[in-house]
């Protein structure tokens, strides 16, 4: 970039200024002065010429009256002699260089020189002035050579003064000029001039350098901006190309982006079409399973409970019942992993306290020890608390307490140890068994889906979910989870959950199902009506041998919507058992109809049905079913539940 010269601009523009300043101020000081020379001049002689006017009117008078016009007489005239004598006397006194009179036709009829006389003066404007207007003018001029009353002068500055010279009437009939010398004040005005023009001069030259020096200082602050300027060009024409670059690459990269996230969204939506499939796969399947095993289960449960059955027998209705139970453990576990992978599984993070827990646990597990005679024991120290969800964590330590049986060897032990540790940060529990231990490298997969490390080809019942889930369920609640295993020795399953240290929480107390005996607990021969509303046979057939055994329930069936609701309305049963897939009107429906009829509205209903998804279960929550039961129920949770509504 070109730089701005502002030192070279001032010294140009402002020398030109201060040449045509000086100059125009010395000639403006220069005429001031002259114009106060010439009225100095004027004054005097204006002082002059009416002491003249006075002094020698008489003899003015007689020349301008003189009719001869020759010029040898206006010479010699006696007036001429006398006025002579007289300016002569007052030159001594006043400062008189020349006197001149002219007539009305402008000649000089007087003057003190000699030759100057009968010359008529050509035309002039302050001749003609002062006959005319009677105005006083003066004239400042420079005479090369000057004749005088005194002598001869050269080179004087002189100032003329016309004055008009009236009559007794008001009539102008003459005009004196008079001549006054100023060459002295002239000179002292021009040495004062010249001296004051030096101090002008000096002032402003100084002022003019004082601003020189200023305009070179911004002259190089400026050139160094403009350095900079040319330093922040280049730089933003870099940034500049940078920048384009950067946007093109910015732009590819949105491009890729954008089209990545575009995939992304496409199989987003992909993978959610097919985790809808799959949901809706897995409630098809947990419906269509759960009726048969609904029969399989509770006919083997009856079966169980039957006098009538020889050893082998009542052995191979345990053996359907422990398939049938295998059967639903998978399905549930299967909802359970679906549920955790669809992000969907809803946990309640409380204060939990672990020995009523671990208790809890082992009252469902003890029996299965005793089993393979495996000695069952749990060491806990006082008063330990863990921040989780109660019942997913009891879920978690049963499927840990449950492999440390089933894959133990016969006659060994079980153990599980809870203490704090992190300083009391966290707690752990530590299930230790006696099986056979795990090789190093296949510690890794022991968490996979499906996995069970060739334990699938033995005769260890498992579906190899527990542990994913477990491990899912323990990530959720802020935990961690491990396993240290010794091949031949066992090996050690633990839980690293947070620690709470508030005691004054509730115990929680086990819910331990048995099987209820109402007969024991009905203390009279009132038989309880039961309505249960149900389409499939099986279903009906397996309700009526249930709730046979109880001798004090009598059940009545219906196998369509419409005429359980008339036989509810013409009998007002005590209880209605309802399924929720029925045809023409299904259960919710039904529910309805019962709830808003005034002589039905306070009867219990129990939801039986294979609907045993969450949102399924939910669902029938909010829409008024005092219970949900889920197929295939377990006929002495349903014994409990008849107890409470019944005999409440």
């Amino acid at each position: 970039m070109k730089l701005f010269k502002l030192k070279t601009y001032f010294l140009l523009t402002g020398g030109a200024t201060f040449l045509i300043f000086t100059l125009i101020l010395g000639y403006g000081v220069y005429n001031r002065d002259m114009s106060h020379l010439e009225m100095v001049g004027e004054r005097e002689n204006f002082i002059l010429a009416g002491f003249l006017s006075n002094q020698l009117k008489p003899q003015i008078i007689d020349l301008i009256n003189i009719n001869s016009q020759e010029v040898e007489f206006l010479k010699n005239n006696d007036n001429r002699h006398q006025v002579d004598q007289i300016l002569k006397k007052l030159s001594d006194t006043y400062s008189i260089l020349k006197v001149k009179l002219f007539n009305k036709d402008g000649m000089t009829v007087y003057s003190s020189d000699e030759s100057e006389i009968g010359v008529i003066k050509p035309p002039s404007q302050p001749l003609i002035n002062a006959f005319e207007n009677g105005e006083k003018t003066s004239l400042m001029v420079l005479k090369g050579t000057f004749r005088t009353l005194s002598g001869d002068l050269h080179n004087r500055d002189i100032v003329e003064t016309y004055i008009p010279i009236y009559s007794d009437n008001k009539k102008v009939i003459a005009v004196f000029e008079l001549y006054s010398d100023v060459t002295d004040l002239v000179k002292a005005s021009k040495n004062e001039l010249y001296i004051n023009y030096l101090y002008v001069f000096g002032g402003y030259f100084t002022l003019f350098m004082i601003v020189y020096f200023i305009v070179r200082y911004a002259d190089k602050v400026i050139e160094k901006q403009y350095r900079n300027l040319d330093k922040a060009n280049a730089e933003l024409a870099l940034a500049k190309d940078n920048l384009e670059s950067k946007v093109d690459e910015r732009t590819r990269e949105l491009t890729n982006t954008v089209n990545r996230l575009n995939t992304e969204i496409s199989e987003r939506r992909e993978a959610q079409s097919a985790n809808q499939a799959k949901s809706e796969f897995l409630s098809s399947m947990s419906h269509e399973l759960r009726t048969p095993l609904n029969a399989i289960i509770g006919f083997s449960q009856l079966l169980e409970i039957s006098d009538n059955l020889e050893a082998d027998e009542l052995d191979n209705a345990q053996e359907i019942n422990k398939a049938g139970k295998h059967l639903l453990k998978l399905i549930n576990e299967i909802l359970d992993l679906s549920k955790i992978e669809a992000g969907k599984l809803e946990l309640s993070i409380e204060t939990v306290p672990a020995e009523p827990l671990v208790k809890e646990c082992f009252s469902l597990i003890r029996p299965s020890a005793q089993k393979r005679m495996i000695e069952a024991n749990y060491h806990i120290e006082t008063d330990l608390q863990v921040w989780a969800d109660y019942t997913r964590l009891k879920q978690c330590l049963l499927n840990l307490l449950s492999n440390g049986i089933k894959y133990n060897r016969s006659g060994g032990k079980l153990d599980l140890r809870v203490s704090a540790c992190d300083h009391n940060e966290t707690i752990r529990f530590a299930v230790i068994d006696t099986g056979e231990g795990i090789v190093e490298d296949k510690l890794s997969l022991l968490f996979q889906p499906f996995e069970r490390l060739g334990a699938e080809n033995g005769e260890i019942e498992g579906t190899g979910i527990g542990l994913s889930i477990t491990r899912k369920i323990i990530d959720m609640m802020n935990g961690k989870i491990g396993v240290d295993s010794t091949p031949g020795q066992g090996s050690i399953f633990w839980i690293e959950l947070p620690a709470r240290q508030n005691t004054d929480v509730e115990n929680l107390q086990a819910n331990q199902s048995d099987v209820v005996d109402m007969q024991d607990k009905h203390d009279n021969n009132d038989l309880y009506e039961v309505l249960y509303i149900e389409d499939n046979p099986a279903n009906i057939k397996l309700m009526t041998q249930a709730l046979a055994k109880t001798k004090y329930i009598k059940l009545h069936t219906a196998h369509l919507p419409e005429l359980g609701i008339d036989y509810a309305i013409e009998h007002k049963p005590g209880l209605i058992l309802l399924d929720i897939n029925l045809p023409g009107l299904n259960g919710y429906q039904v529910l309805e109809i019962i709830r808003s009829h005034p002589h039905l509205q306070n009867i219990p209903v129990f939801a039986v049905t294979a609907n045993a998804m969450p949102k399924d279960i939910e669902r029938g929550k909010q829409a008024g079913f005092n219970e949900y039961l889920t197929k295939p129920f377990d006929i002495a949770v349903l014994y409990d539940l008849l107890e409470k509504y019944l005999l409440k």
